[in-house]
């Protein structure tokens, strides 16, 4: 195994079939002298969790996104992660020796497996800055090809964006942390890339994902060992035989279930919008609306002294959309259309670069209002 950063090589001897115990022994002086030689933040935290990996806990720290409250700092198993690990390493078929590229923040849980996937499978891992548009001063240095990559939407936009002839160095590439817009997946079916995308669907709590689909496919499909049920509200709860035997996951992700174990994620429940007296999800507003919106968006509220909360749809743009509502109207109901169409020249994101639909909103209420 060799991990690539920083344009450096840390050469890490691994016989087949080695135990988990011998790789990190060999990793634990090796990451030592990297975050001392760190020049990047991503390369210290890198370091950091590889120090934390091979310390003599037997769990890990990882953070929430913050997409739904806080963030917070939970404790997940290292015998979990790695079981987590050899689960995704056999369902994408991914053996040693082969590319994996790691883009994304080591603080959260999606980044923490892309490590353990390439520990655990003897893989090469290169390793580059997350930040939005990562593959530009990467490809510069690298001339082969990436079997396995993992990012966030936000980047798969800009990448497919300026420069999606990039992608093609790319084997097989998910999609986590957030959903992928359809104008997005059309946009790259249509370019003809041969690139196979999965958007995956888990969370921290999850220890990475538990569910997959294929970027064309309608649904996700549960991974072997995941059962997923709705509860009375409509919510899934998960329940993975594999990792977290005996214990059900109680989400406020509103989902509907195809078949057993296939489904379809239609909104949050903590997201849901009392307008009128009618609950609407702002999920499924974006899903009926997102092929025709080829910038970030979302659909927010404000208060309003008739209907108690109006929706209003926030987009980011250097110049104002005059023909959203026009083109928008024919697929929403009445209380579904927004009532106002505010520009904004940047949203918020989280660190994951999730669009922060609370802080958005706060800034738009507090800055903005009615007056742009």
């Amino acid at each position: 195994m060799k991990i690539y950063i920083a344009d450096q090589i840390i050469e890490i001897p691994i016989a087949e079939g080695a135990g988990i115990d011998i790789v990190n022994n060999r990793l634990f002086n090796i990451v030592r002298m990297q975050i001392d030689l760190a020049n990047e933040d991503y390369e210290k935290v890198f370091g950091h969790s590889i120090e934390e990996w091979v310390n003599e806990k037997d769990y890990v720290i990882a953070h929430t996104s913050g997409s739904t409250g806080l963030p917070k700092e939970i404790q997940i198993k290292k015998t979990s992660m790695i079981l987590s690990a050899r689960r995704t390493n056999a369902f994408f078929q991914l053996n040693a020796d082969m590319n994996a590229l790691l883009c994304m923040d080591c603080k959260y849980i999606g980044a923490k497996l892309m490590v353990i996937r390439a520990l655990i499978g003897n893989m090469h891992l290169y390793i580059t800055s997350p930040k939005k548009e990562p593959l530009l001063k990467f490809l510069h240095h690298f001339e082969g090809k990436i079997n396995f990559a993992a990012m966030v939407p936000y980047q798969l936009h800009h990448i497919a964006i300026d420069n999606i002839e990039s992608l093609s160095r790319i084997d097989k590439l998910i999609i986590g942390g957030g959903s992928l817009p359809k104008a997005l997946s059309d946009f790259i079916t249509a370019s003809g890339l041969k690139t196979v995308i999965y958007e995956t669907y888990g969370m921290t709590e999850t220890i990475s994902h538990i569910a997959i689909r294929e970027m064309t496919d309608v649904y996700f499909n549960a991974l072997p060992e995941v059962k997923i049920s709705i509860d009375e509200r409509g919510c899934a709860q998960i329940e993975d035989q594999l990792i977290q035997k005996g214990q059900i996951i109680q989400t406020n992700d509103i989902i509907e279930l195809n078949e057993p174990n296939q489904f379809k994620i239609l909104g949050r429940l903590d997201n849901i919008i009392n307008t009128g007296g009618v609950k609407i999800s702002p999920e499924i507003i974006e899903d009926k609306i997102k092929h025709l919106m080829p910038y970030q968006f979302l659909i927010s509220s404000m208060p309003d002294a008739v209907l108690g909360n109006k929706m209003i749809l926030i987009y980011e743009l250097n110049k104002k959309d005059d023909e959203i509502a026009e083109k928008i109207k024919p697929l929403l109901s009445s209380y579904e259309m927004p009532k106002e169409f505010i520009r904004v020249d940047h949203l918020i994101y989280l660190e994951n670069l999730k669009i922060d639909r609370i802080q958005s909103r706060q800034y738009v209420l507090e800055n903005l209002g009615s007056s742009h």
